[in-house]
């Protein structure tokens, strides 16, 4: 029911409620909330670096990742973006190396229109602390 609320907010996010796996999570902080459409829940995981893969369930022609990691108005991530045809060889798509605060909106990346079935983030750094945390990773065509 959740995933229907957040699909009718959020048409074109095709990894919600995808299958989705990680390098490891922390007690209630699973991989399936980076991509349950709740800004109110996130995958945590530690200590950095970590991975988080969602799986389309097929390939797909995307254009645009939302990533959102957890805000408080001091903290940023490092991390990379990566996409895959077949989870064995891997693009990169996107990357934040800088130490802009993460905010509520998240970061986007755009890119030319390219066939994937999985996007995999690696979480490199987190000022914070030494935990990672994903609030919502969002796949657009």
């Amino acid at each position: 029911e959740k995933i229907e609320k957040a699909k009718a907010k959020d048409r074109g996010n095709i990894a919600l409620g995808k299958k989705v796996s990680a390098s490891s999570y922390e007690p209630n902080s699973f991989p399936i909330n980076a991509v349950d459409g709740d800004d109110s829940t996130y995958w945590g995981a530690s200590p950095f670096p970590q991975w988080l893969v969602v799986d389309l369930g097929k390939a797909e022609k995307i254009s645009r990742i939302l990533l959102k990691t957890f805000w408080d108005g001091q903290r940023f991530y490092h991390y990379e973006i990566e996409i895959s045809e077949d989870g064995e060889k891997w693009v990169k798509v996107g990357e934040k190396k800088d130490d802009k605060v993460a905010t509520t909106e998240g970061e986007v990346y755009n890119f030319q229109p390219q066939s994937a079935r999985f996007v995999k983030v690696n979480v490199l750094y987190n000022s914070a602390n030494i935990g990672v945390h994903i609030v919502e990773l969002k796949v657009y065509k």
